[in-house]
């Protein structure tokens, strides 16, 4: 599917939708569904008016963000864009329909729906799933749009004036996410990813429920996350009860703003490699926004 769609409820429940046709490079607003302002992508920074309602809705011309304000205030759109997820390919999976073979392949058929069935349990069990991202959290600066999935606990992050922050837990089975943002600006910070890095690492390592194991950086290296290019550094800790925990940072810049995200799980098998994937999705899943302060006017 080309087409990214935003869609808001409004005082009078008007329905305003907002499209973003990635094939033909469109930006659409619809009100009670007809089309009131159409463009090219970017070419409209001032935002899409929607006089009726003294809505505005505005495009980012490079990210799949979209923010609607009525005044100065920010609406929560009803329904996001769905994360499109690439087809699985049917099992190969070859039927002989003569004589005993027919008996074969329904004993092929029984061995793989078993196994299926028995991955299915064991993944549930380890609440590996992350399920739907219905937790919405909005930094309190304004520099991000946090989606989570509902068995997350959230809270905001201890951190220094001039940031925002959010940690993300999900226990079990033990692992946690943790978001900083900041005006890149702010004093003795350059907008660069590895000095970011390095300055707020520390203040994102202390909102971790690590129970003050020590950490051992192992690597670094230039890497991408929330769909930037930036500084990705690996390391480890001790956890409570001896056991190791991963722990994965990556900061970025975008405009005037830095970005730092974190994430912790356990460092034992399989199973714990689909989890740190999973974290990366709620981590890709934060959408970078430039929003009024909370209690700004």
């Amino acid at each position: 599917m080309s087409e990214v769609r935003w869609e808001w409820i409004l005082p009078g429940e008007v329905r305003v939708a907002a499209t973003v046709d990635r094939l033909t490079g469109v930006e659409s607003v619809f009100a009670s569904g007809l089309v009131v302002s159409q463009c090219a992508r970017g070419t409209r920074p001032e935002g899409h008016d929607i006089p009726s309602n003294f809505a505005t809705v505005t495009f980012d011309p490079q990210q799949l963000i979209c923010v609607l304000r009525v005044g100065r205030e920010e609406v929560a759109p009803s329904k996001w864009p769905v994360r499109e997820r690439a087809p699985k390919p049917p099992p190969d999976v070859h039927f002989v329909y003569r004589g005993s073979g027919l008996l074969v392949g329904l004993v092929v058929i029984a061995a793989i729906a078993g196994l299926a069935a028995f991955a299915f349990v064991k993944r549930g069990r380890e609440g590996l799933h992350v399920g739907a991202l219905s937790g919405v959290y909005r930094a309190e600066n304004g520099l991000f749009v946090a989606h989570f999935p509902s068995s997350f606990t959230a809270r905001a992050a201890t951190v220094a004036s001039g940031t925002s922050g959010l940690t993300l837990v999900d226990e079990p089975p033990a692992r946690a996410i943790v978001i900083l943002a900041m005006a890149s600006k702010i004093e003795g910070a350059a907008p660069d990813p590895w000095l970011i890095n390095k300055r707020f690492h520390a203040e994102a390592l202390s909102n971790l429920p690590r129970d003050g194991g020590l950490y051992e950086e192992l690597a670094r290296r230039d890497d991408s996350c929330l769909g930037l290019p930036g500084a990705a550094t690996l390391g480890r800790a001790t956890g409570p009860r001896g056991e190791r925990i991963r722990i994965w940072s990556c900061a970025v810049t975008r405009g005037d703003a830095a970005y730092l995200v974190m994430s912790s799980s356990r460092e034992l098998d399989e199973a714990d490699r689909v989890s740190r994937d999973e974290l990366r999705h709620v981590i890709d899943a934060t959408e970078l926004t430039v929003l009024p302060e909370v209690g700004s006017r």
